[in-house]
């Protein structure tokens, strides 16, 4: 039963989406978490749309609480990270995109911000490594050898 209230909670936010009613939508986002501790969907919705909405400490809030909530933390800790590379706080960012990459069930994008995120500390070195992750884990990821390529030269060119 309570997966179907949380179904038909989903499909209206879905509606209110839509419509461009991005605070029903959170509200309602939060509610489906209440009930559904594991729903990371909403977690993630919720929190961009906290973001976009200018709101960044409680979409950081929110994202948070997922990572302590959820059963599958990883894929939320890079969506902590992900939250918090938006608002260029790199430095915060990379436990998360640490964290995530450790507990597993995260997709390439995780691996990719990591390594853009020691760019931005200018920690060539780590996104060199970041990057012969992803090209090793991901060798269908087009991006991976070319961003390898310059992640090395800058390292070699110290910048």
């Amino acid at each position: 039963m309570i997966s179907g209230v949380v179904d038909k909670l989903w499909e209206t936010n879905d509606t209110y989406f839509h419509d461009g009613d991005y605070v029903r939508c959170i509200s309602l986002c939060r509610i489906c978490v209440e009930v559904d501790p594991n729903f990371d969907e909403a977690y993630s919705s919720g929190g961009y749309l906290l973001w976009s909405l200018g709101e960044n400490a409680s979409a950081e809030a929110f994202l948070e609480y997922g990572t302590r909530r959820s059963k599958k933390p990883g894929p939320l800790n890079s969506e902590m990270g992900q939250q918090l590379f938006r608002t260029k706080n790199y430095a915060a960012a990379l436990p998360y995109f640490q964290k995530a990459i450790k507990l597993g069930g995260v997709e390439v994008t995780t691996y990719t911000t990591l390594g853009h995120c020691y760019t931005r500390l200018n920690r060539f070195e780590d996104a060199v490594e970041a990057w012969k992750q992803v090209v090793a884990k991901f060798p269908s990821f087009l991006a991976g050898p070319k961003n390898l390529k310059d992640a090395e030269a800058r390292l070699k060119a110290g910048k």
